[in-house]
């Protein structure tokens, strides 16, 4: 107890300052692992020097004269919180009691709380006494790996699921009970196709493409043009093919997974890069003129012509023609390049491809 004097004129009395009082905890009661946040309320706890839960020392935040914060250390059975300050120890009274009770986790909510099946998702888990925390499931699957932030967070990864189930933590004072703060549902989300590599192939069926996307997940099936790879291998976001025989023209793309197919339909011009162009191995029977200059146009007939100036490559000798225009698959329709005088062999090849003409007699042009 220490002492102060009266501030007056005359004699100055010595009079005792007050000590330290606790008149209630909030909570009063926590598991033995300790961990859990209490408020203290009392008078005189400011300058205080320590807080007592029986003879463990807990750590201590001072809000005001009144009321001051402690996390309460592990312990057992009831025990009296004491505050010290340099005016002496709080006396124990039926108001500063704290009881160890070995008290489940509650689950409190989930962030998000869906998810897709494909599960390996981060899952923030909020609710209290987590501290200690042995499993965390969804359901009846573990998660793939959780962490406790603090004893009212845990994150964690979900694991691959379908359907609603109830996510559970487990410490050593036991297992969350159910309620439906703590139901996930896992979310079937359909394939989508993004892109397509090389976009051009042969009709007759045999490359190897690679297709980009989304939620490719467990796939069952691929088809270009409704007609199913050959084989094909997939992961999450890609999945590797060798493309079946095909018609000439164009081939939509649809990927199939236990939720359907993917979400596109139909060959739409918006959607350039979900359309295989398939063609046949071309072939050169004519060239008119055969013979000219630099510039001069050309008509090429034979078959199997990519059709538009951007799947279409002709060369005319070394040098790549500087127009091209295909109005079908038998005539196109280019602008001789620049090129020493000569006669020259005019080939055509799919961009992206190996595909080119074989030489023939027929696909001769002549510089003069």
């Amino acid at each position: 107890m220490s002492w102060k004097a009266v501030n007056s004129a005359a004699a100055s009395p010595l009079v005792a300052s007050a000590g330290p009082t606790v008149t209630g905890l909030k909570p009063a009661e926590g598991p033995p692992i300790g961990g859990i946040k209490v408020l203290i309320k009392g008078t005189h706890l400011t300058g205080a020097t320590a807080v007592d839960f029986g003879s463990s020392s807990a750590s201590f935040t001072v809000k005001s004269a009144g009321e001051m914060f402690a996390t309460a250390p592990p312990g057992e059975g009831t025990v009296d919180v004491t505050v010290t300050t340099p005016d002496g120890t709080s006396p124990v009274s039926a108001g500063d009691q704290f009881h160890y009770v070995a008290t489940p986790p509650v689950l409190e909510e989930l962030v998000p709380n869906s998810g897709p099946e494909k599960g390996s998702d981060k899952i923030l888990i909020k609710g209290h006494g987590f501290t200690g925390a042995t499993a965390v499931d969804f359901g009846s699957a573990n998660a793939v790996s959780f962490t406790v932030n603090s004893p009212t967070s845990i994150t964690a990864y979900d694991p691959a699921g379908a359907g609603t189930v109830n996510v559970t933590v487990t410490t050593p004072e036991g297992t969350s009970a159910i309620t439906a703060a703590d139901e996930f549902t896992y979310t079937a989300l359909r394939a989508k196709v993004e892109g397509i590599s090389p976009k051009t192939v042969a009709a007759a069926g045999g490359a190897t493409v690679t297709v980009r996307g989304k939620h490719f997940f467990e796939a069952t099936e691929i088809e270009f043009g409704g007609v199913p790879a050959t084989s094909f291998t997939a992961t999450e976001n890609s999945i590797t093919a060798v493309v079946p025989a095909e018609q000439v023209g164009k081939a939509l793309v649809t990927v199939t997974t236990p939720v359907g197919e993917s979400e596109f339909k139909e060959c739409a011009g918006h959607v350039p890069c979900l359309v295989i162009l398939q063609f046949a191995h071309p072939t050169i029977t004519g060239v008119s003129p055969s013979s000219g200059s630099a510039g001069t146009t050309v008509t090429v007939t034979g078959s199997g012509f990519a059709i538009g100036s951007t799947e279409s490559l002709f060369v005319f000798g070394t040098a790549h023609a500087t127009s091209v225009s295909c109005a079908s698959t038998m005539e196109c329709t280019v602008a001789a390049p620049a090129h020493s005088a000569g006669r020259v062999q005019v080939r055509e090849s799919v961009k992206g491809t190996s595909i080119t003409t074989p030489k023939s007699p027929a696909d001769e042009f002549t510089y003069n």
